[in-house]
């Protein structure tokens, strides 16, 4: 009998252990399904904060709108060579009228290394000329931006002045809009702009408005670079408009080939002349 009340006993204290070890796992099921479930619910959050980071009028944003939304975000995005990112606007940002300086210089060191931002907009930003001289000696080197908008800002004849030196080595921008600024351009300014053709061939279009003479040869430099640009396009004979100094590797070699070849030939045709000269010489 004792032992039966033993074996009895065993038997009990073993359902008892089964029964603890059965609660113990349901509980920690249930401790990571709850923690399963505050991880869902942490992530959900993180993606409508995010949705709401990105969002207008509850829409959400993409692309250039999404990385423009702010002067932080479109900084960040230029920095990381984002490849959805190809314009910079960021006209008109409250931020960036108010710490001009400080943005102007980010936004440009943000974009030293990036790839994909094509057009810089930069309208209404309350940039003066040292902004200016910021932007300009990052676009002597950069070789992407093609379109530079810098309208309704403060810039004078020294900011000017700055972008028409820049341009000098610059060989992607074709566009330059300069219109709305407080003062007009004077005319030491404007004989920058008529120097920087004897390098540019790429400029095809400046949106400003002059008050000058000089305007004149501007626009005919103008027509200039659009018409090496067609006659390209059309495969034709460019080498006559190519200016000595061109910053364009290739046409500055086409330039200085056909140049070759002329002189060639004047030499040839001179040398001829001595011949022929020559010749009636010793004919008499």
């Amino acid at each position: 009998k004792q032992k039966e009340d033993d074996d009895s006993s065993s038997e009990e204290v073993i359902v008892e252990e089964k029964e603890q070890e059965q609660e113990q796992e349901e509980e920690e099921e249930e401790e990571e399904q709850k923690q399963q479930e505050e991880g869902e619910e942490v992530e959900e959050k993180k993606e409508k904060k995010e949705k709401k980071k990105f969002s207008f009028g509850g829409k959400e944003l993409i692309g250039n709108d999404k990385w423009n939304k702010s002067s932080k975000t479109a900084i960040i995005a230029a920095e990381e060579d984002e490849e959805t990112f190809t314009q910079v606007s960021l006209s008109g940002d409250a931020i960036f009228q108010m710490k001009h300086k400080e943005k102007t210089e980010d936004l440009m060191k943000a974009l030293e290394n990036n790839t994909h931002v094509t057009e810089l907009h930069l309208k209404n930003c309350d940039l003066d000329s040292n902004d200016c001289g910021t932007i300009a000696s990052f676009l002597r080197t950069n070789s992407t931006i093609t379109v530079v908008d810098l309208e309704k800002n403060k810039i004078t004849n020294e900011g000017a002045i700055a972008l028409a030196e820049a341009l000098k080595e610059n060989n992607t921008v074709v566009e330059l809009n300069l219109l709305g600024q407080p003062g007009e351009f004077g005319e030491p300014c404007l004989a920058s702009f008529i120097s920087l053709f004897e390098y540019n061939v790429t400029l095809k279009k400046i949106i400003w408005r002059l008050n000058s003479r000089k305007s004149f040869a501007i626009n005919k430099l103008l027509v200039r670079n659009n018409t090496i640009f067609k006659w390209l396009a059309e495969e034709k004979d460019v080498t006559d408009l190519i200016p000595e100094k061109c910053n364009v590797d290739d046409l500055a070699a086409l330039a200085e080939s056909k140049k070759e070849e002329q002189e060639q030939v004047k030499e040839k045709v001179e040398e001829q002349k001595d011949d022929e000269e020559e010749a009636k010489e010793e004919a008499k």
